[in-house]
């Protein structure tokens, strides 16, 4: 027999000898270059992915919409078979593309790029009158342009949210209630955008924030200085068996510089940070300017003396204004927390009643233009609509989902909202659809408008009216949160002076703002002409989303002033090394 003899070849472990007929040899040989061929195709496509575009995502939506909505599902329900189709399937595919950039002391510490996706799929099962709803939430869907695997993901998808649905509604039954999930009725939308977001250079951004945290790290008092630079595009893609289809494409840019120094063996900082949805309006001098005034303010923190816990004449600015909406009132009108019999914060039956000072208006509008918080249609596919929530101290209205509207008998007005379920700090509790806040809008009626230095006089006259040696002024957030169960809040001021007198003002320490949301807002005797506010990421059950407070300052005649003492202890053994120049 005609044949070779190869050591160690390519069918026997190194070492063997195996005897290879050259017919079959040639024909083993064409077959390994068709398959190493389209080994080689299938790896440049995960080098280089072509993403999943909207034809692809809506062809495979549709597909499995279809089979699920005619396919008649059995369930044993209480000893009984029960026959049913789906009452609704509902998808939102989101689509991200990151760029996370870490700098610290002049240095570059990282620079990542990610793509990823998440697939949220909703299913109702029932009648009209009530049904039992479910939801899924993965990221497991394909990047790649798939047809296929993307029709196995969504088909995986849509049997855990009907079965969960399925479940849903037995428990429900099984409790004879009557109010099962009911879903508002909304309009059908097709609005498919083709338009591609522009990349973004961040080199010049990148080489600013380096200098800028260089000649910050400069100072021997001040033992680190940070910069963070997040960019993302999100692409978003929606469909429901009801015939709505939307696609949209949207960008965010943050950026945030902190420095760091020790007082009293505890680590302070203070930081800024800037987001913006449309690149072309980076102001790096701006950028410069702030980062400058940022360590003039650390220096004069050094000095600065504590704040004594008290109850004080307050005025805030726009910023901390704003927040204290959002924390105290903004979540207790998110729809899906009325009734809740623990939450001492919710509005439930307070429609028509007062629950602010009669000048007070109060919106939440994602449709304003630019905004951080806006969008053009919520994550159920319903058209973002402007809400007026409080007008003239008294409660108008609620943020709703299609869920929390049914339940009232009323519609929607496009707040149904859920961030990454990876989620911005931390992992989201689920990335089920919830009321959200998006952009909250506070302002007073023209009568009780002023000036800054008005509302500086007026907190004057009152400290004189209580004899008070000063009242404070606490400008910008560090952030704020509320306890539901309880109704307490504490906001934690940037910056606070004391505004005494006399005329003189000191800037102060450590100071905490407490107290439950009527107690404060009550205490709002005038609101500036001003329009400030704060840009950031707000975390609830949905996970974290996009909001902005957009609001005046406010002149509050009594506020609660408690001391801040949740700093990290710094232990230092030694100081940190001096900058020393590098030879170029």
């Amino acid at each position: 027999m005609k044949g070779s003899v190869v050591a160690g070849g390519r069918a026997g472990r190194q070492g063997e000898i195996t005897c290879y007929n050259s017919g079959e040899d040639a024909v083993a040989r064409r077959k390994f270059a068709g398959v190493r061929a389209l080994v080689e195709t299938v790896a440049g496509r995960v080098a280089r992915p072509c993403l999943l575009d909207a034809e692809t995502v809506f062809r495979a939506m549709r597909a499995e919409t279809r089979r699920f909505m005619r396919h008649e599902f059995e369930e044993e329900l209480f000893g009984k078979k029960v026959k049913f189709h789906p009452g609704l399937i509902s998808y939102m595919f989101k689509l991200f593309e990151e760029r996370k950039i870490v700098i610290n002391d002049g240095a570059l510490v990282s620079d990542n790029l990610r793509t990823h996706n998440e697939l949220t799929t909703a299913a109702k099962v029932g009648g009209k009158k009530g049904s039992g709803s479910g939801c899924d939430c993965n990221t497991s869907t394909p990047l790649e342009n798939d047809y296929n695997s993307l029709r196995r993901a969504l088909w995986r998808s849509s049997l855990n949210a009907v079965s969960a649905a399925v479940s849903s509604y037995a428990e429900e039954i099984g409790k004879q209630k009557k109010e099962l999930t009911v879903l508002s009725e909304e309009e059908r939308i097709v609005d498919i955008r083709t338009d591609e977001l522009a990349e973004f250079d961040a080199s010049e951004l990148v080489g600013a924030l380096k200098f800028l945290t260089s000649q910050m790290a400069r100072k021997k008092w001040i033992t680190a200085a940070n910069a963070r630079v997040s960019v993302e595009k999100q692409s978003k893609f929606f469909l429901n068996s009801e015939g709505t289809r939307i696609k949209t494409s949207e960008f965010y840019l943050t950026i945030s510089l902190d420095a760091k120094m020790v007082l009293d063996g505890k680590e302070h900082s203070l930081g800024m940070q800037f987001n913006l949805r449309d690149p072309s309006k980076l102001d790096l001098a701006l950028i410069y300017e702030k980062a400058e005034n940022l360590v003039a303010k650390l220096a004069e923190l050094r000095k600065a003396p504590k704040q004594e816990p008290g109850v004080y004449p307050v005025l805030l600015d726009g910023e901390m204004h704003g927040v204290c909406w959002h924390e105290a009132i903004g979540h207790g009108l998110e729809a899906h927390r009325l009734g809740v019999e623990d939450d001492a914060g919710s509005f439930g039956a307070m429609i028509g009643k007062k629950i602010a000072p009669p000048f007070v208006r109060v919106e939440d509008d994602p449709t304003l233009k630019g905004r951080w918080g806006s969008y053009e249609y919520d994550d159920e596919g319903v058209r973002a609509q402007r809400v007026v929530l409080v007008k003239r101290g008294v409660l108008e209205s609620y943020l709703h989902s299609r869920g929390t509207a049914g339940k009232k008998g009323v519609k929607s007005n496009g707040h149904a909202r859920a961030g990454s379920v990876i989620g911005k700090e931390e992992e989201a509790d689920s990335g089920i659809p919830t009321p959200r806040m998006s952009n909250m809008k506070i302002e007073a009626s023209r009568g009780k408008r002023k000036t800054f230095e008005q509302l500086v006089e007026q907190l004057k006259e009152i400290c004189r009216e209580k004899e008070l040696e000063y009242g404070l002024y606490c400008v910008g957030s560090e952030g704020g949160e509320v306890d539901t169960n309880t109704g307490h809040f504490k906001f934690i001021p940037k910056e606070t002076f004391r505004i005494y007198v006399d005329g003189r003002v000191e800037r102060v320490r450590d100071a905490v703002v407490i107290g439950t949301p009527y107690q404060l807002l009550s205490q709002i005797v005038a609101c500036g002409s001003d329009k400030g506010g704060m840009t950031g990421h707000c975390g609830a059950e949905s996970g974290w989303v996009t909001s902005e407070e957009i609001a005046p300052h406010a002149l509050l005649k009594s506020a609660e002033i408690a001391r801040r003492n949740d700093y990290e202890k710094a232990e230092h053994l030694l100081p940190p090394p001096k900058f020393v120049e590098q030879k170029k």
